[in-house]
């Protein structure tokens, strides 16, 4: 007589059913996250980047719960005499290699534009500091050497130096003009060691290795909104090229992002010319060119005593 199937029955493919379902979810997840941050504007001081961060955080948490679920699952199966049929395993074996593949890109571009994000709102703090020292000095920002506590004719050979005139009344951080993996700039944050009382040519206040801004000189809170006031650091300031090496001077974003204040204090993080290697746009000319040309000075632009300065 034959005896009932009982526990002889291939037993239910609910689990399998379930653990793909929640790697589905697990691949949407990431997915919206990698369209989040590729899509995010860091001008919104990074809530769109950290958005992004916490689907892609999300899904990978999904992902590796599912995962060990899913093995512990299928060795209990297993052991009642079901192994998953090749089509679950290839599924499994897909959405773990698709995930590989999106994972790193995604993280490492998050971090870089998380950091963009956070230089971003630095430089604008350090434009609005220059604003109000413009309050009391007369309109103008700080663009000349001092003596007696007073402005000289002499123009800053550096943006350090005329940085320096900000503190300790408009600024108390060096920290702000600090950019991490900056070839301008030390490994370590600054030691915020500064010279007090403030001296007229600075030696620990932004010294060499604190700073990653350049600037230029000669503008007033009244000068066209338009023009640039500062800038990440120029592999070369005379012609306002970008290097494209992160572990040089001016390559800190790899020669394809650099960000610029405007004399308005208003601020983006925007897209370098690969051609080029100079930040494009309208510049007083009949025609977009590099942003920091003097050329044009007759048209509202620059003039000739606001070439830009590089840091230390």
């Amino acid at each position: 007589m034959n005896e009932p199937p009982g526990n002889l029955t291939t037993p239910p493919r609910r689990p399998a059913r379930l653990a793909l379902s929640m790697l589905g979810v697990t691949l949407g997840l990431m997915v919206l996250g990698y369209v989040c941050f590729m899509t995010a504007d860091p001008r919104k001081g990074g809530v769109d980047l950290i958005g992004a961060g916490l689907l892609l955080i999300a899904g990978a948490l999904v992902f590796a719960v599912t995962l060990a679920w899913w093995i512990i699952k299928t060795a209990v199966i297993t052991m009642a005499t079901h192994v998953p049929n090749k089509a679950e395993v290839v599924v499994v074996i897909a959405v773990v290699a698709i995930l590989a593949l999106l994972l790193p890109p995604a993280y490492s571009n998050l971090s870089e534009r998380s950091r963009q994000a956070s230089a971003l709102h630095n430089a604008q703090s350090i434009a609005m500091a220059m604003r109000l020292y413009a309050s009391d000095n007369n309109g103008q920002y700080p663009s000349y050497t001092l003596r007696d506590g007073k402005p000289t004719t002499t123009r800053v050979a550096d943006s350090n130096t005329a940085f320096a005139q900000l503190f300790p009344t408009y600024v108390t951080y060096e920290g702000i003009f600090w950019v991490k993996n900056s070839g301008f700039c030390s490994a370590n944050p600054p030691d915020e060691v500064r010279d007090d009382p403030p001296l007229e040519t600075p030696v620990h206040t932004l010294a060499k290795g604190e700073n990653e801004w350049a600037y230029v000189p000669g503008l007033t809170d009244s000068s066209n909104p338009a023009v640039p006031l500062i800038a990440d650091g120029f592999a070369n300031p005379a012609t306002h090229t970008y290097a494209t090496q992160p572990e040089q001077r001016g390559g800190v974003w790899k020669g394809r992002k650099a960000i610029v204040v405007r004399a308005d204090s208003s601020g983006a993080i925007v897209s370098i010319d690969p051609a080029t290697l100079q930040v494009l746009g309208p510049n007083g000319g009949p025609a977009p060119g590099d942003i920091f040309t003097t050329a044009n000075s007759a048209n509202g632009w620059l003039q000739p005593e606001n070439k830009v300065v590089n840091p230390k």
